[in-house]
């Protein structure tokens, strides 16, 4: 892949530890994890979608696996993307997940909740 024509796409938590959560991302497009610790991925441009799993915390390390997401985006080339969640209510374990430019938080792909919209 021409790296100077790719997009970049990453997780990582959400909230505070209390109720807080992660969103881990398996595989974007035909990009799969390749381990645990992956975050980020390289992805050419074009249409594609983002398989996420989201996690509830109770801890540093001891997080519930909850669901398992697609949200379908357009990236564009040289372009980073950060995949967000966030419960719709709290403690009803549905969940808001968009994917949003990381230099101008436009989102790009999913629903951003609208409690979320004015706190993020």
């Amino acid at each position: 892949m021409n790296l100077t024509a790719a997009a970049a796409v990453w997780s990582g938590r959400w909230g505070a530890v209390y109720r807080g959560g992660r969103v881990t991302l398996n595989s974007v497009g035909t990009a799969h994890r390749n381990s645990q610790a992956q975050r980020e991925f390289l992805i050419p441009p074009g249409k594609t979608i983002a398989h996420a799993s989201i996690s509830l915390c109770t801890g540093e390390r001891r997080c519930q696996p909850l669901s398992l997401v697609e949200v379908p985006f357009e990236a564009q080339a040289q372009h980073t993307y950060r995949i967000r969640a966030a419960e719709k209510d709290h403690g009803n374990k549905e969940f808001w997940v968009w994917i949003e430019d990381a230099a101008t938080e436009q989102v790009v792909g999913g629903t951003k909740g609208l409690r979320d919209a004015a706190r993020n």
